[in-house]
């Protein structure tokens, strides 16, 4: 069974082959249609033959490229992956999420609160530390700042 991927490269080749192919094939139907085909006789009409057709394809592929896109391809992919995603999602809400809030509550939780047991009282210890060095902190700052008033206070007193 072909992966998704090498299918989607598989269709989307297809799709180009086709749209580079049948712009050359309807000018040629049309030709052969209308009675006008001559075989070329010389290099110059096969190069005037070439310009031709490159030049309908040129003009005619984007809309055969853009009518095959709108109406083949993204419908075909919308479809596929909506599909799939109805699909992973209804995997992940009934059966991966069950099992893995199931391990988290049994496994993980159970180890995470007793590690915050565990460190609980160190980390009230350097919250305290951190309290009493930021007051220490505060009052030499303010009994600064007060000093420096005082002196600037003394200074314009003389």
């Amino acid at each position: 069974m072909l992966s998704l991927h090498k299918t989607s490269i598989i269709l989307s080749s297809i799709f180009i082959i086709c749209g580079l192919i049948l712009p050359n094939l309807l000018y040629l139907a049309a030709e052969t249609n209308s009675g006008n085909v001559q075989l070329p006789e010389n290099i110059e009409e096969i190069k005037q033959l070439g310009k031709e057709v490159g030049q309908k394809t040129q003009a005619e592929l984007p809309g055969i490229l853009e009518k095959t896109w709108k109406e083949d391809i993204k419908p075909l992919w919308q479809k596929i992956w909506g599909t799939l995603w109805n699909w992973f999602n209804g995997l992940w809400q009934n059966v991966i999420r069950p099992k893995v809030k199931d391990i988290f509550l049994k496994e993980v939780e159970p180890r995470i609160q007793e590690e915050i047991g565990k460190r609980k009282p160190q980390i009230e210890k350097e919250i305290e530390t951190g309290k009493q060095v930021i007051k220490e902190e505060a009052k030499q700052e303010t009994l600064k700042i007060g000093q420096s008033l005082w002196e600037r206070f003394q200074a314009l007193l003389k």
